[in-house]
């Protein structure tokens, strides 16, 4: 499986940030390629994402369930694709800068 971690720090204040990445709708239509997007429930968004790999071109569709976490400023998500044969997870997380 393939990991790819990003961090990116933002002098914005902790609650922007927060009410930015608290809203998939916000921020899915970020992903590479981004089409459209689908929302089923509360928690659970159709993405659709256009793929060119070697010899794949193709719309391909992603599931993902999304549980936001208010304590901690933090979206957990889990994705896979309707096939079943991509499966992956992330998070964004809100922080407070931290002084030294």
């Amino acid at each position: 499986m393939a990991i790819e971690p990003y961090k990116l720090q933002l002098n914005t204040p902790l609650m922007t940030v927060w009410d930015f990445i608290s809203i998939p709708e916000n921020w899915l239509p970020l992903l590479p390629d981004f089409i459209r997007l689908n929302q089923l429930s509360l928690t659970t968004y159709h993405v659709f994402l256009y793929l060119k790999l070697g010899p794949i071109d193709r719309e391909v569709q992603l599931e993902f369930n999304i549980q936001l976490n208010k304590q901690t400023h933090s979206v957990d998500f889990t994705f896979h694709s309707t096939t079943g044969k991509v499966t992956g997870y992330g998070f964004l997380k809100a922080d407070a800068p931290t002084t030294t």
